[in-house]
């Protein structure tokens, strides 16, 4: 029982990394375009 619950903690942190990193490129992304554009 107690590594069930491990497991899915761990699995909850590895999604919300794995959606910040998402974040973090669609960010990068966009100010890539916005740079792109004023120059």
């Amino acid at each position: 029982m107690a590594s069930n619950n491990l497991f899915k903690r761990f699995y909850i942190f590895s999604i919300s990394l794995h959606l910040q990193f998402i974040q973090l490129d669609y960010v990068r992304n966009s100010f890539n375009i916005i740079k792109r554009k004023i120059l």
